[in-house]
């Protein structure tokens, strides 16, 4: 899934940099998490882990030497749309899948 939807797409829009390695990384790290929490309700597991996720692509960037500017409009905004879609689309996903 990261390589799909995350690794490929960055290639292609020629964003193949040190943001691109940390933030796949990042979500790596949140797939064992979520492997290994499978018994935590997914709306809390994944509004969770999206905040993990956020702060750590933000901080790991920002040690890294990314502008703030960018950390904002990159990963804060990242961030507000995915806690939206968790808060949006939870109740019917859990719906469906149960």
């Amino acid at each position: 899934m990261i390589l799909l939807a995350h690794i490929i797409p960055e290639l292609f829009a020629g964003h193949a940099d040190k943001e691109m390695i940390i933030s796949a990384v990042i979500y790596a790290i949140m797939c064992f998490l979520a492997a290994a929490l499978n018994n935590v309700p997914i709306v809390t597991l994944g509004m969770v882990l999206v905040s993990i996720q956020a702060f750590l692509a933000m901080f790991l960037e920002r040690l890294s030497g990314t502008p703030m500017y960018e950390l904002i409009t990159e990963n804060g905004v990242e961030f507000v749309l995915l806690i939206f879609y968790f808060i949006s689309f939870s109740k019917p996903l859990v719906t469906i899948l149960t």
